[in-house]
């Protein structure tokens, strides 16, 4: 990555600290493909860092709430309801390995359906070598009626840096 793009890094990992808790609000630290790392506070005044993309599929986003030591992933699918609290397995498979995981239904802030799977701390740092160093992410939900997903990370491994980064700041 050149100089420049690591001066952007900085200063974005920086100003999401600046954000007060009355803001409650994220910014977006670096955006890459189809990918964005972002930081700052939830709507109930937490710190936050996390990287997310949008794509054909839908909604996936990686977050770290300090203050509640939580590391997540978050699906927001587009083609199929999740009830909130039931309990949704599903498959992750990277371009060399696969992960089984366990999900809860829940609702976003804006009431949209969504997944959250809890990431273990010890699982954190395979995790986040997978999103630098492969080209593809594909989950499989156990659920009859929901379509698999492919995801491109062209871009993943540099917004996982700036998420690392902005995790470091607020630990």
């Amino acid at each position: 990555m050149a100089a420049k793009s690591w001066i952007g890094v900085a200063a974005g990992a920086a100003a999401c600290f600046v954000v007060g808790a009355a803001n409650a609000e994220t910014k977006t630290i670096i955006t890459s493909g189809a990918w964005e790392a972002f930081g700052g506070t939830t709507t109930k005044s937490e710190q936050i860092c996390g990287f997310s993309t949008q794509q054909k599929s839908g909604y996936f986003g990686v977050k770290y709430i300090p203050s509640k030591n939580i590391f997540a992933i978050q699906l927001g699918p587009v083609d199929w309801p999740i009830k909130k609290n039931a309990s949704e397995k599903a498959t992750m498979r990277f371009d060399s390995r696969a992960r089984t995981m366990v999900g809860i239904g829940m609702r976003f802030d804006d009431g949209d359906n969504g997944i959250e799977y809890t990431i273990r701390k010890d699982e954190l740092a395979g995790l986040l070598r997978d999103f630098g160093t492969n080209k593809k992410l594909r989950i499989k939900f156990a659920h009859a009626g929901a379509k698999a997903w492919s995801l491109d990370l062209h871009g993943a491994a540099e917004v996982k840096a700036a998420f690392e980064t902005c995790r470091s700041e607020i630990k």
